[in-house]
């Protein structure tokens, strides 16, 4: 067997299609739930934990642990924290088929970039800014 590193591990591709079933919830890295830019995953998996176990609290409560009654926590994460993943996809896919100069160009671009301002949309908006030619297409993801 290959040796693999814990980042070979880490699901940066777009969420599961579909996160429910009868009687199943799939939850953070299962549910693919990680930041495809950033590889980071607690803060979506803890909102996701919370979210089924709510409706995990509704299926006790109805004694109904169908599609019917789970379908609710599908409902919420796509609405909570879903569209941010699918755009971070999209912005991912742009990033990883430029060129290594054009990377350069873009790292060189956000030097200086004050710690407020240190967040996936923040780094984004100030690569925008500052190549807007290279980045043609991400204006619409913000």
């Amino acid at each position: 067997f290959p040796t693999r590193r814990s980042s070979d591990l880490v699901p940066v591709s777009k969420p599961a299609r579909k996160t429910v079933d009868d009687g199943l919830m799939l939850v953070g890295d299962a549910a693919r739930h990680v930041d495809p830019i950033t590889g980071g995953g607690i803060i979506n998996a803890l909102d996701g934990g919370r979210l089924a176990g709510e409706v995990a609290v509704q299926a006790v409560r109805e004694q109904d642990p169908s599609l019917k009654v789970l379908k609710y926590y599908e409902t919420g994460w796509r609405a909570s924290f879903g569209k941010k993943l699918e755009r971070n996809y999209k912005i991912k896919d742009i990033f990883v088929n430029l060129s290594d100069a054009e990377l350069n160009k873009l790292i060189r671009s956000i030097e200086g970039l004050s710690l407020e301002e240190m967040s996936v949309a923040g780094i984004v908006k100030r690569l925008i800014s500052s190549n807007p030619r290279l980045l043609v297409g991400l204006h619409h993801l913000l």
